[in-house]
């Protein structure tokens, strides 16, 4: 039994250190929800609403503007995603063993929709 634990611990941070080759530092968003895609780090400044807010919000003055969350003012932050990234060892394990579990179609996504280093 300990023998199959020892290989299944190897196995994982095989994958964890294949992750961390293929992903590492490119899975990062802006918080900011007036930045869309494909903008990136460089856009990713100031301060904004972070949470979910509607198109327009910037673009017309005369427009009122509308949020469709609990949005608040907040300066702008390039960061990793809350559902799991691949930058450090223990983040990657987390990862895997979500994964590994019933919650791996946001992380198949956030994979999906990789365009690059520093781009959303």
């Amino acid at each position: 039994m300990t023998m199959i634990a020892v290989f299944a611990a190897f196995v994982y941070l095989v994958f964890a250190v294949i992750g961390m080759e293929l992903f590492s530092g490119q899975m990062h968003s802006c918080s900011c929800a007036h930045i869309k895609y494909p903008a990136g780090q460089y856009e990713c400044r100031g301060a904004g609403i972070s949470g979910a807010a509607k198109d327009g919000m910037y673009g017309n003055l005369l427009k009122p503007v509308q949020f469709s969350g609990d949005g608040y003012f907040a300066p702008c932050a390039w960061r990793s995603g809350d559902l799991g990234h691949f930058d450090t060892l223990p983040d990657a394990l987390l990862s895997l063993a979500r994964i590994s579990g019933r919650k791996w179609g946001d992380l198949m996504e956030a994979a999906m929709s990789i365009t690059g280093r520093g781009q959303q």
